[in-house]
Parts: C-alpha cells; structure tokens; sequence
C-alpha cells in the first residue's frame, strides 16, 4: 500500500506544475550544487537532480497521507497504557529523557515542530505513550479537511487549537497551566504576527506567539522533529533549546536554533518537506497589512 502511494505521487507530480516551479525555485537557493543527498565532491546536473528530488518529495507526502489512513497498524491501542513506551517498533527516539523531565514538572512545555517527515506521526506517538496534548494551527482553507483534521486528531487523543478561534489563546493559557504540552509547526510563512530569521542564509518570517508566551512565562522550549530513516520506520528528535528569558534577543536566539535543526535536518533528508510552501514569501520591514500589494505573486516570487 505504501509502495503504490508513493508511486502515485510522484505520477501526479507531473501535473502540479505550478508547485513543481516553485519547489525547483527554492532548492536552486537552498542546494544550489545540486540534491546534497549525492554530494560526494563530483558535479552534478543541478537541474536534473533538482527536478529528481522533487519527484522524491511528491512520493514521501503520497507515503506520509497513505501512513495516515493505516495508522492503526502503528499503534495498538490493545496494550495497557502502563506498557506502550516500548510497544512502538516503527519508531525510535532521541532525546526523550530530558523532555519527559521537564513534562514531569508540570509547568507545562512547548514543543516546536515542522512540517518534516511525517509529522502527523509525531502527535499520535507521543498521545500514546501518555502524553496530554495540544497543537495549535492554522484553520486550513477547506472546511472539510478542517473537520478531518480535527477528527483523525481527535481519534489518538489529540486536541487542535486553531488559531483564528477567539479563544484559542485562553486554551493555550488553559494548557499551560495545567501543566500539558502544546506543539505547534512554525516552519511556514502565513498571515500573522510574526519574527525573522535567516532559512538557508535568507531571512524568512516565523509564527511568534507560541515562542513570545514562552519567554513570557519562562516555559522550557523544544524542538521536536520526525523523519521517515525507511519504510516504516521513523525517528523522532527531540532536543530542548535553552534560552535566557531576560535577554532581550531571546527571541532571535530561540528562531536561529530551531532553524539551524531543521537545515540540518533537511541536508539529509531534503524530500521529506514541502518544497512547493514559498518559504521566503513575506520580507522583513514591509507591514503587509499596509501594504498588501508587496506581497509577491507566484509568478514574482
């Protein structure tokens, strides 16, 4: 099933034009010698390995939405709870130790992620094992995948907070004092208020609130990433991000860490993100509320 998935994808690939340009754009910037999965020191055809690469990124999101309809097969929810931290075989992990530490304090926690792998995972493991969990996100444009989000959510034990809800940051308050975790996914440029910091040497816009509340209140920090290492079988990196919550540049100093994980990531796993997402889309200094019209088009972008 998850062969043919991804098969399927990289077929239709060939008919997301539009997202194909734009994926090839951004690894021209991103790797501009070519997939860095192949760089062993001989040139490379950078146009050819690009356009590969992204055929590769079409199969992993066919395999990763194919791994979410049998997502029962990963986690058997006939095991006692006092014994599924060692009944996932399809995952391993890195950095659990110091994250359930801080967990375990009940000041609450917040988790940074991205849009790496198949992140949809990463919330169903960690549910599973125990964990009492929110994830705050962007209201999609269609409804229907709105309710099917918060439903296949809702099926592992996940609670979805969208951001454009009126009192989606009364809940996050809510969490945080009860000492639960919230995780967001702040790899993307989208319409709010947000920080910049350089992705691949340019800067590019960043969701702030999450990090903000957490210098605020002094809440410990993580980033939290998943990759797929082969078929069914994931890793989950968890690392905590220190910072000083007095430092005024705080902020900057939490984005520089959390985007210099992913790059390293990405170098070795480059097909797993959304390369069609235009990354660099907004540009610091410009108030786009202002001036909406500064926002680039596809075609300019």
């Amino acid at each position: 099933m998850l062969a043919l998935a991804t098969w399927l994808g990289q077929r239709f690939a060939s008919r997301l034009k539009r997202d194909t340009r734009i994926a090839v754009a951004q690894l021209s910037v991103a790797f501009p010698g070519g997939d860095p999965r192949e760089d062993c020191g001989a040139p490379q055809d950078v146009g050819k390995s690009h356009h590969a690469l992204v055929e590769d990124m079409y199969g992993h999101f066919g395999e990763s939405g194919a791994e979410l309809l049998m997502i029962d097969r990963y986690f058997d929810q006939g095991i006692p709870k006092e014994k599924r931290a060692n009944a996932t075989p399809n995952f391993r992990s890195i950095g659990d130790a110091e994250f359930n530490e801080a967990i375990a304090k009940r000041k609450g926690v917040i988790a940074l992620s991205g849009h790496l792998g198949c992140f949809e995972l990463i919330a169903a493991l960690e549910t599973y094992r125990g964990m009492t969990l929110s994830v705050v996100g962007r209201m999609p444009n269609y409804p229907w995948l709105a309710r099917l989000l918060c439903e296949l959510r809702a099926e592992y034990g996940v609670k979805t907070l969208w951001r454009e809800d009126p009192a989606a940051m009364r809940n996050i308050m809510r969490a945080m004092t009860e000492g639960e975790v919230v995780a967001a996914l702040i790899d993307q440029d989208v319409k709010l208020d947000n920080e910049f910091a350089k992705f691949f040497g340019i800067p590019a816009a960043y969701p702030r609130v999450l990090v903000s509340l957490a210098i605020a209140r002094d809440i410990p920090l993580f980033s939290s990433f998943i990759y797929r290492e082969s078929r069914m079988q994931h890793v989950v990196v968890t690392e905590l991000i220190e910072y000083d919550a007095k430092d005024p540049n705080a902020l900057e100093i939490i984005l520089e860490i959390y985007g210099s994980r992913l790059e390293a990531l990405l170098k070795q796993y480059p097909e797993q993100w959304p390369w069609w997402h235009r990354r660099w889309r907004r540009r610091p200094d410009i108030d786009y509320k202002e001036s909406p019209e500064a926002l680039l088009s596809t075609n300019d972008y």
